[in-house]
């Protein structure tokens, strides 16, 4: 006798079910047979931040539903609480807000700096404790107050030189210039936001989540990068294990 695990495994492997926009009748389901699914959903940081009244690099659309579909199917997750905090998020002007401040203004020459205009934690430091390092300063008293409302730090991009940020900044240049603030005449408002789920669904060499015929690459999966992970290298687990896992699926499914 089959159970509701067995049931589940046997149906991922057989497709999807979606809503069909050019239904008759509104909200009708039709099954896509199919014999391999790949999930790439991406994380949930944009619905966390917004429970949490924080802010977000994440789209709209990073709110984890399908992680709890595959969940709810048998598959197995891993860390889905490790979510990690971009530790440069624009703070102000309220156009910024959310906004990934390239991590290479720090290795230009940028410092975070306190209320009190001291410095107090390295800037180059990894994305984990630059980020806890400025909740820190924060909760001690010596952060800074957007004009909203929001808790900050300063980042001291005027020890950029000019030659190195039109090249290898050009596009946050922009961004802030078109708000009213020039990065290389001013400091500019920063505090740490939301950005990457580290954790996800259980996946092995080839994708494959632990219900046969599922397979997950990008953020929805986890254990490429552990419980951490270090800027730029996020290209892991959506270009490699997304090569990997379309090969696989690929192979599963003729």
């Amino acid at each position: 006798m089959s159970g509701p695990g067995d049931r589940a495994r046997s149906l991922a492997a057989q497709g999807v079910l979606v809503e069909d926009p050019a239904s008759t009748f509104v909200g009708e389901d039709v099954v896509v047979e199919a014999g391999a699914v790949v999930l790439a959903a991406g994380g949930r940081c944009f619905r966390e931040a917004e429970e949490r009244g924080e802010l977000s690099t994440n789209h709209p659309g990073a709110t984890g539903e399908v992680t709890q579909i595959a969940l709810a199917l048998g598959a197995q997750a891993r860390d889905l609480d490790a979510l990690q905090y971009h530790p440069n998020g624009g703070a102000w002007p309220a156009s910024m807000q959310g906004y990934s401040i390239p991590e290479t203004t720090r290795a230009y020459g940028a410092v975070l700096l306190n209320a009190e205009d001291e410095e107090f934690t390295d800037s180059l430091g990894p994305r984990d404790e630059v980020s806890q390092a400025i909740f820190d300063e924060v909760e001690k008293g010596l952060g800074v107050e957007t004009a909203d409302g929001r808790p900050a730090v300063w980042l001291d991009t005027t020890r950029i030189s000019a030659e190195d940020a039109e090249i290898s900044l050009p596009y946050m240049l922009r961004r802030y210039r078109a708000a009213g603030i020039d990065p290389l005449a001013e400091p500019i408002l920063t505090y740490p936001v939301l950005h990457y789920q580290n954790g996800g669904l259980v996946v092995d060499e080839r994708g494959e989540t632990t219900v046969e015929g599922l397979f997950a690459c990008g953020e929805i999966a986890g254990g490429t990068h552990g419980r951490n992970r270090m800027m730029g290298n996020s290209l892991l687990e959506c270009v490699v294990f997304g090569r990997h896992a379309g090969k696989a699926a690929f192979e599963k499914a003729r």
